[in-house]
């Protein structure tokens, strides 16, 4: 249930910051989704403007999404594989490394494959770093640097930089 909560008030902000965006009418829903993800990293405080005019309309939107938002990181991030429990993505720096969850499927669905850049977001929601599942760049890469990156993967492990969890 928690998924269909986020999935539901995540786009309600998104459309609604979207709503206000020049040229939206005639973009289709994941275009004005992935430009609103955008205008919202650019200048948080539309988070708010959008969550006033929803409660105005008397539209829900659940405190723990907005709470997630806040936290929202959009980067091109490696998504190294799946695990059975997360997939591990490994920040564009290399310096450090997330157990991702999606929200209602693995990661390896929409990336088309592991051991690829992709750029998506990435919020803390219900005690879990989660994708967004908006993925707007997939980059494959060669067999050498996916080592290159298993390799950065096992050494930010060993010094602790490893986040299992949100605050963790």
């Amino acid at each position: 249930m928690a998924a269909n909560t986020y999935i539901q008030s995540y786009k309600a902000v998104l459309l609604e910051i979207g709503s206000t965006s020049s040229g939206s009418k005639h973009q289709n829903v994941l275009a004005v989704l992935v430009a609103a993800r955008a205008r919202l990293v650019e200048d948080p405080r539309r988070l708010d403007e959008a969550v006033e005019r929803l409660r105005s309309k008397a539209e829900p939107v659940d405190e723990r999404v907005i709470a997630a938002l806040r936290t929202l990181s959009v980067q091109d991030w490696m998504f190294l594989r799946d695990t059975t429990r997360y997939s591990l993505f490994l920040n564009a720096s290399g310096s450090d490394a997330y157990a991702v969850v999606g929200l209602t499927e693995p990661i390896r669905k929409f990336s088309q494959g592991s051991g690829v850049l992709i750029k998506t977001g990435v919020v803390e929601f219900a005690g879990r770093f989660v994708c967004d599942g908006l993925v707007t760049r997939v980059v494959h890469v060669g067999a050498g640097i996916r080592k290159s990156l298993a390799d950065a993967y096992r050494e930010v492990k060993a010094v602790g930089r490893f986040h299992a969890r949100p605050g963790a």
